[in-house]
């Protein structure tokens, strides 16, 4: 009980610091120098800024396009999908074995409607919320460990289905790079862009009719 009370007080503490401090540690310029600076440990330093980022909140979209600037398009996808799949597990991890009691006193309509979509559709629920994510992912990480989904399944289900959204935020982080380098080309590369979020916006309704 006095180790989870522990781990407890330090997440609070780092949260309440990167809260504080979110205009500096959101700079895409100071993140980009930062762990840049790491060289070979880049991607590990990526990897839990991704972990604390969304154990505090941090725009997850915003993490995820500075993979594709860091890292380039292919590395930057995988980077991506790993740091989505820890840090969600964090937070899940969190909401079910240190801050449970007091989430379930704070109750939220997230978590509410969390609850009763994996009561009537089980991981599926939870592949359709991470393909178009409409909610923040952080408050859907935490809401997700307050059910009764395995951590197994739900580490799982969340890898595979935020690859299209990983993918096409890094696209978009990449390109931000490479117009940034070259002038060609770089209307169709937007236009790539744009149709990946576009085609996402139809993703869950497919999935949906295909797991049914």
């Amino acid at each position: 009980m006095k180790r989870k009370i522990t781990i407890l007080i330090v997440f609070i503490i780092l949260a309440t610091l990167a809260f504080i401090y979110k205009d500096t540690f959101l700079s895409q310029d100071f993140l980009f120098n930062t762990i840049k600076s790491f060289g070979p440990w880049a991607p590990i330093v990526f990897c839990l800024l991704y972990i604390i980022g969304s154990a505090a909140f941090f725009p997850a979209s915003f993490i995820t396009l500075l993979s594709g600037l860091l890292f380039g398009l292919k590395m930057g996808t995988i980077y991506a999908v790993i740091g989505t799949v820890l840090g969600a597990s964090f937070c899940f991890v969190i909401a079910r074995y240190l801050a449970g009691d007091w989430l379930k006193k704070k109750p939220h309509p997230i978590i509410a409607t969390v609850q009763e979509g994996v009561k009537q559709d089980g991981w599926r629920y939870l592949a359709i919320m991470r393909l178009v994510p409409i909610s923040p992912f952080s408050i859907l990480n935490y809401a997700f460990g307050l059910t009764p989904m395995k951590l197994s399944v739900f580490a799982l289900t969340t890898s595979f289905a935020t690859i299209p959204m990983t993918f096409t935020y890094a696209y978009i982080g990449f390109l931000g790079r490479e117009t940034a380098t070259e002038q060609g080309g770089s209307f169709i590369k937007i236009g790539i862009g744009l149709a990946l979020l576009i085609l996402l916006s139809f993703l869950p309704r497919f999935f949906r009719k295909k797991v049914k």
